[in-house]
């Protein structure tokens, strides 16, 4: 049986998302169009591209201390709307949701 289009791409994600370090993503057409916006945040294609580094180093120095399972998910969440560009800004924002959520739910079974 043939696998569908969708779990192929999902699972392409994950092989790269259980990685030893951070997906490579193409944050830079993100960037291209959030510069074309009239947003109220600094909406330069420099400022993107600097944040998007800066978050694919942080990436890369904490992406150990995030489960496989959380890496996994938020990398394919970042990689499934068509025609958005990925983003290790909401790659680090999901992981740090989810580790929130974690020590939270941690937290209160110690209550």
């Amino acid at each position: 049986m043939m696998m569908p289009l969708a779990a192929l791409f999902l699972s392409s994600q994950m092989v790269v998302a259980v990685a030893d370090g951070p997906p490579n993503l193409k944050f830079e057409p993100g960037c291209r169009h959030l510069a074309q916006l009239d947003l109220t945040i600094d909406p330069s294609y420099k400022n993107c591209v600097q944040e998007e580094k800066s978050a694919r180093t942080q990436l890369s120095r904490e992406w150990a201390k995030f489960s496989a399972a959380d890496r996994t998910r938020c990398v394919a969440e970042t990689n499934m709307t068509p025609g958005v560009a990925p983003s290790y800004v909401e790659v680090l924002e999901c992981l740090n949701m989810a580790r929130d959520v974690e020590n939270t739910a941690g937290t209160n079974r110690k209550r």
